[in-house]
């Protein structure tokens, strides 16, 4: 419960001070089981956040997350949850506090996180990482595509003390978005799978685009990007620490060579080492490249990496 007031006031797990109380708040020495923004899935314990959206708001049902078991609710609207006799913590903006508890999660765990940006083939590639570092790593990675402002800081809250890699999918849709999922995450890589039109009712045009993905590079240690993604390449240059490219044809790393076979899979070597991707068609291809320098990045060799990965089970709905 201490934590919740910690993260809800803005304290750095890393240089814990006495925590200031948020804007309303009440709380005891309590052990809270997690943190949950959907009643269906509440479970004995938890930390209820109360997020309100344009066609629901979860105060209307404050009443049964606490009678599932909620052990602390945080609400915008104090005054619907007073009387539920649960601790209770006020904020100005529930989505905002979900994203706090997220970063106060990723801080206080300490360990690598790599955030998957891009206009196409995130989840794809987000589970040929999973795979590739899995081979050496303890792997905590992203649910399905649950990549925005409320599934990003579900995925961190999910980190499981052991793990020893979090493998975060963002997605963005508007201006700035980016830049939040950035800063709640903190990753230290990232990858960038491609930039194309996605979302233009809000990013408007590739240009758009561009600056938006863009932005999930500033100040982290490694981006990760394709070798023929060139204006991103330029885009990024001073950005990160370090910028790796990699391609089936060219970048630092590459395949040697590599082919797309009859039933549309591929296969390609790379150092040596003969790796057979599991997933459809050349792109994929190019996207278990991405996934290979990570893993590289993270200490997992090439071999180990590429055999984790020709093990995997595909996602669902990819290239289906």
């Amino acid at each position: 419960m201490e934590r919740v007031a910690a993260a809800l006031a803005g304290v750095d797990p890393a240089t814990p001070t006495a925590p200031r109380q948020p804007r309303t708040g009440s709380h005891d020495g309590r052990v809270l089981r997690g943190v949950c923004t959907d009643t269906r899935a509440v479970e004995p314990g938890d930390c209820f956040v109360a997020l309100a959206g344009e066609r629901f708001d979860a105060h209307d049902f404050l009443a049964d997350a606490v009678g599932k078991g909620a052990a602390a609710l945080v609400v915008h609207d104090v005054t619907r949850a007073a009387h539920l006799g649960v601790p209770v913590f006020g904020v100005d903006n529930t989505l905002h506090a979900l994203g706090a508890l997220a970063r106060y999660r990723r801080r206080a765990w300490g360990k690598p996180v790599i955030a998957i940006g891009g206009s196409n083939g995130k989840t794809s590639t987000k589970e040929l990482v999973k795979a590739a570092l899995g081979a050496r790593l303890d792997t905590h990675a992203t649910e399905a595509n649950l990549n925005n402002q409320v599934g990003v800081p579900l995925t961190l809250l999910a980190i499981p003390d052991h793990a020893d890699v979090a493998i975060v999918e963002m997605g963005t849709s508007v201006p700035g978005e980016m830049a939040i999922l950035r800063a709640i995450g903190q990753p230290d890589i990232v990858i960038i799978t491609s930039i194309g039109e996605e979302h233009l009712e809000g990013l408007g045009d590739l240009a758009g685009v561009l600056a938006e993905e863009s932005a999930l590079a500033d100040g982290v240690a490694v981006a990760i990007i394709p070798s023929t993604e060139l204006d991103l390449a330029a885009s990024i240059g001073s950005r990160a620490a370090r910028v790796v490219t990699a391609g089936l044809d060219s970048g630092q790393l590459c395949a040697d060579r590599w082919e797309v076979t009859p039933d549309g899979l591929g296969r390609a070597w790379v150092a040596g080492v003969e790796i057979r991707s599991p997933l459809l068609g050349a792109h994929n291809l190019r996207n278990l490249m991405l996934a290979l320098a990570a893993a590289r990045e993270c200490g997992v060799s090439i071999a180990d990496a590429g055999a984790a990965v020709a093990r995997m089970t595909p996602p669902r709905m990819r290239s289906a």
